[in-house]
């Protein structure tokens, strides 16, 4: 700057400050909303699915207190998303598709157990369910499981598999009631579970086989 006249010299200043003070400004602007965030410990990023009838509140980690950073249910973030359910909730529900005559498992409650195979589950069986007009398809793991969300009311449904008896029936999903404590990942802990997983059995020869 020894070249510049001094009238140049505080020009430069001048707009060389103002775009510090400019920088400035913007950092803080993106700091008063980011703080509030990192303080309550959730993002939008967090928040689940909600639907029609649905109310959302944060509350601390039943889990921990708040106190573990480690904690598996709030990922260390010390709360956790609450939904009070409307009557348009949907419920997980597991589906589990065996050979006849398997012994019964314990139901997967986390997502690392639904990756456990089932004694004498069926890979590969394609599951067709139905209500009012609705169709949606899943097809088992390797483990005999899968899972899918489905909303209240009353499924029909229809499990296949090319050299298996073709297996049909139907169920209930009740309309949820209890608060649901969203958890990091998948837990049937969670609350929005039907209690017990949909059990099918198929035979290779024999009478039609129909669920219960």
């Amino acid at each position: 700057m020894a070249w510049l006249r001094p009238a140049d010299r505080l020009s430069f200043l001048h707009r060389f400050l103002s775009g510090v003070k400019g920088r400035l400004l913007a950092w803080a602007v993106v700091a008063a909303f980011l703080i509030p965030i990192t303080m309550c410990g959730l993002s939008r990023a967090d928040r689940p699915e909600t639907y029609p009838g649905d109310q959302m509140q944060t509350r601390v980690c039943r889990e921990c207190s708040g106190q573990r950073s480690d904690c598996p249910v709030c990922a260390g973030k010390g709360k956790v998303f609450v939904i009070t359910p409307g009557p348009n909730h949907p419920s997980w529900v597991a589906l589990e598709v065996v050979q006849a005559g398997s012994p019964p498992a314990p139901p997967a409650l986390t997502t690392e157990e639904l990756l456990k195979p089932l004694p004498g589950g069926v890979g590969g069986a394609r599951i067709k369910l139905e209500k009012d007009g609705k169709t949606i398809e899943v097809t088992t793991t390797f483990t005999g499981r899968t899972r899918v969300r489905l909303a209240p009311g009353k499924w029909s449904y229809t499990v296949s598999k090319p050299e298996q008896r073709e297996v049909s029936g139907s169920f209930e999903i009740p309309v949820l009631t209890a608060e649901i404590w969203k958890s990091k990942g998948l837990s049937r802990k969670d609350g929005d579970w039907l209690e017990q997983p949909l059990r099918v059995e198929m035979a290779r020869s024999g009478a039609h086989k129909s669920g219960p």
